[in-house]
């Protein structure tokens, strides 16, 4: 069997492996690279800055566009046409079907018939 020499880029150190694709020299080390401890020597992602509130932040993932969980449901909401509940010119929450003021997606009488319609959906 070939014995294979390779350098963990975790902790630095220096092992032989009997497997050509192993890349860490213990579970240890592959849990703390998951867990986005950055290799040694090594800088894998990038600071960004999130679109709502301009902030610049560390990103966790390489595709990672907000800063937080909280700015992602902004534009989230934003993108569908809902407005921010501290703007003045803000009068409710719309029915999704009538368009009626709803503070739900839709309002009670269409939450009826969209279940009359769908009955075979709840059983």
């Amino acid at each position: 069997m070939k014995v294979f020499e390779k350098t963990c880029p975790q902790c630095g150190r220096r092992f032989a492996s009997f497997h050509r694709y192993a890349i860490y020299c213990s579970r240890s080390c592959s849990s703390a690279s998951r867990r986005k401890k950055p290799l040694v020597g090594k800088t894998l992602l990038k600071e960004g800055v999130c679109p709502v509130c301009e902030k610049s932040f560390q990103k966790r993932t390489r595709n990672q566009i907000y800063c937080s969980e909280r700015c992602k449901r902004l534009e989230d909401s934003r993108k569908q046409g809902r407005q921010s509940l501290k703007d003045p010119a803000f009068i409710g929450w719309r029915c999704h079907d009538c368009g009626k003021p709803s503070d739900t997606y839709r309002c009670s009488a269409c939450q009826w018939k969209f279940n009359q319609e769908h009955k075979e959906c709840f059983v």
